[in-house]
């Protein structure tokens, strides 16, 4: 709910947002330009306003009124032979200050920004927009924290792409900015409407006073000695005929008036809840009187042009893939039924390859939301469906009502399969088709194919996960789906370094370079996907290279029967491949100074070579590495050792499995227990890069060394100190 009301309420508000906006950060300089010009930057003036009054009177005949701005302009109103006139006076220097200090341009803006020169129509349409403002904060600020996992989030780094990082850093930047801007700029419109309490300040009933005989001089009057400059607002002289008039005064805390002959406040009436709040809503609103405050407003205003055009340029980029585009027969004749639970667009696409798939196939599929769970399905054999979590294990929009339906299902022999969309580095990756999963087996389906996760839209998972289901149904099924198609690079080959073949398990380390141009920005641990000819689903691999380096480096084993692998160990110096870079900003090594534990098998090794070239030789950095035989697919050995005694690395540890000690890294993790837990104590973080059983085992490893200090391996998730990347 609070995705689609976010989405909405931007396409609507953008275009006045943006101006308001921008008109509010031009009108935040004006009180820092006013302060500047009065003094005021620092401290205020501490003369009172019976020595500014008597300056006043004696330099400027005629005058009526003395007022100051809520950053010390003062201003002098006057009557003299050609009419009204105002002067700007300097309560400083005590003189008056020649030309008008104050440009044109702040009030025509000014009017803009409240009333788009409409009247009270704009006045209306202003305050729409900033109740929008307000919605698109809130709703944006939940969602960021349900997503990401609570109110960290709003510090941590974000784990997405390039447009959405910038909508999410500019956000956070301008969040408590946009909250307080919005917040009162909605009660002030309302308040301009009479529909809430206004600046209304208190006045008191005109004193009744005997004719002025012996008028004491306006520098000698107590009431205006006991006044200071910063607590004025506005002062209305006696009328020079009337000798019954008094001395008009409103100052901060309240109005009264003074009288000539005493010099004493009389009848004085201070301002009420109303007026003091409505005072407090405008300095936060406008900076005026507080010019650090309209400083910061200003920059969170800055903000606001950035955020709303990358969020309207990924609505634009948003995947339009959805059911209505995809050819399905009626649930009560359909043999496979495809249920899709997503929050937005993504999942979709998935599903609309898997039903062209299987209909090519033979099938007749029926697709649908997961909300749309009928009880039965007269002719259907087999459910697959296709979940994202949304938030802390929640469900999608068009799957909250799931789990109540799949209560109702008649009981049949479906055969079911549940794939689950997510990134891993959120801490509740696929937890609500987790759940899903397990209410299915609940209702005595039966399970086609295993729970199946896909780590951040994974082609190659994807296609993984179609093969499992073709071997089940007993047909063809590959399935080649891109989330979002890359723009590729071509690239040629530098060197290549081949290892394993004795063992069977070639691994290659190959050194790639722009074929013309430069590499674009990279680094260590994030993504290089290679596409070869003959596939369209791209092959990802974790970089051990910096764009610093001048060449992209991976470690690439060779799979049976992979296309991919295969292509790539067996190019030579020269050979190109196209190639694109994503980044992977969620497995980076922490600034910390603690301990870094990194964690690999086989090619895995290949970011974290990365990790430990860039390592400071200050911070305590060890690497367990696991592979087959010492003498045939040691990578990086001459390396490694290298570092060790550059001080990159403190310490080494390897576990080769068709040794003589026939060890896994796992083992070595368990026999080091002791001094890992030191680590973790110290605040340390873990680093574990390479095949998904691998990674299986060294959390439960893990977790047995972290037990005796009350700690887990998802404990250390939560505060992003234990990363993976398998595959």
């Amino acid at each position: 709910m609070s995705r689609i009301l976010h989405r909405r309420v931007g396409l609507i508000g953008a275009v006045f947002g943006i101006l308001l906006a921008m008109t509010g950060a031009f009108l935040a300089l004006e009180p820092l330009s006013e302060a500047s010009r009065t003094g005021s930057l620092t401290s205020v003036t501490d003369v009172n306003l019976a020595v500014l009054s008597d300056a006043i009177t004696d330099q400027i005949s005629g005058v009526e009124r003395i007022e100051k701005s809520a950053n010390h302009t003062v201003w002098v109103h006057f009557t003299d032979a050609d009419g009204f006139g105002k002067v700007a006076f300097d309560p400083v220097t005590l003189a008056p200050i020649p030309s008008d200090p104050k440009s044109p341009i702040w009030s025509n803006v000014k009017d803009f920004h409240r009333s788009l020169f409409l009247g009270d129509f704009g006045r209306g349409v202003v305050g729409v927009t900033a109740l929008s403002m307000l919605v698109l904060t809130i709703t944006g600020l939940t969602m960021m924290i349900r997503r990401m996992g609570g109110w960290r989030a709003l510090i941590a780094p974000p784990k997405t792409g390039k447009a959405h990082s910038l909508h999410l850093d500019m956000g956070r930047f301008a969040a408590l900015g946009l909250l307080c801007v919005a917040m009162t700029g909605v009660w002030m419109s309302l308040a301009t409407f009479e529909i809430v309490p206004s600046s209304s300040l208190a006045y008191s009933a005109f004193p009744t006073i005997d004719a002025m005989q012996n008028a004491l001089p306006i520098g000698d009057l107590t009431a205006l000695q006991n006044t200071p400059l910063a607590a004025l607002r506005e002062m209305v002289l006696p009328y020079p005929n009337d000798p019954t008039d008094v001395f008009t005064l409103t100052t901060n805390h309240g109005s009264g008036f003074v009288d000539p002959t005493t010099g004493q406040l009389i009848n004085f009436a201070p301002h009420g809840f109303a007026a003091r709040a409505y005072d407090f809503i405008y300095l936060l609103h406008t900076g005026q009187g507080a010019w650090w405050v309209g400083l910061l407003l200003g920059l969170s205003m800055l903000a606001v042009p950035v955020v709303t055009l990358s969020g309207l340029a990924m609505a634009l980029r948003r995947p339009r893939t959805g059911k209505r585009q995809i050819k399905s027969l009626p649930a009560n004749i359909a043999d496979t039924i495809v249920l899709v639970g997503s929050e937005g667009a993504t999942t979709w696409g998935f599903a609309a390859e898997l039903c062209r798939k299987l209909t090519a196939a033979g099938k007749r599929v029926h697709v649908a939301d997961m909300n749309d769970l009928a009880t039965t399905y007269p002719a259907a054999d087999n459910m697959l469906i296709l979940s994202a979590t949304y938030g802390q294990g929640e469900a999608p929009a068009n799957a909250t009502r799931f789990l109540d339906r799949v209560q109702h299902l008649a009981p049949h022999s479906l055969n079911y399969a549940v794939l689950g969309f997510g990134d891993r580095t959120f801490p509740q990756f696929c937890a609500f088709a987790e759940t899903v999963d397990s209410a299915c087996d609940a209702q005595d389906l039966r399970p086609l194919v295993a729970f199946t996760s896909i780590d951040r839209q994974s082609s190659q998972s994807f296609q993984a996960w179609g093969h499992k289901v073709a071997l089940a149904l007993g047909i063809d099924l590959d399935l080649d789906h891109v989330a979002n198609p890359p723009v590729t690079l071509k690239v040629t080959v530098h060197d290549r370094i081949d290892y394993g073949q004795e063992v069977q398990a070639p691994v290659s380390i190959i050194r790639l370079r722009a074929l013309h141009g430069k590499l674009p920005q990279h680094a260590p641990g994030d993504l290089l996907g290679v596409v070869v000819d003959g596939s369209d689903v791209p092959r990802f691999y974790s970089l051990a290279s910096s764009h610093k380096d001048g060449f992209i480096e991976i470690c690439v084993r060779r799979q049976n029967g992979g296309l991919v692998s295969g292509q790539l160990t067996s190019i030579v110096q020269g050979d190109t491949v196209d190639v694109f870079i994503k980044s992977n900003p969620s497995f980076r090594p922490n600034k910390s100074k603690a301990p870094l534990v990194l964690i690999g098998a086989g090619a895995g090794i290949g970011p974290l070579m990365g990790f430990a070239r860039a390592n400071a030789p200050s911070r305590d950095a060890s690497l367990f590495w696991g592979g087959r035989d010492a003498g045939s697919d040691f990578l990086y050995q001459d390396e490694l050792s290298t570092l060790k005694k550059a001080g990159r690395l403190s310490r080494v540890t390897t576990a080769f499995s068709r040794s003589v000690e026939g060890a896994y890294v796992q083992e070595k993790l368990r026999a080091s227990a002791s001094e890992l837990r030191r680590a973790i104590q110290l605040g340390g973080q873990v680093m574990v890069c390479g095949g998904a059983a691998m990674g299986a085992d060294v959390r439960r490893a893990w977790d047995e060394i972290l037990a005796p200090i009350g700690l887990s391996v998802q404990h250390l998730k939560t505060e992003e100190r234990y990363l993976e990347d398998v595959y």
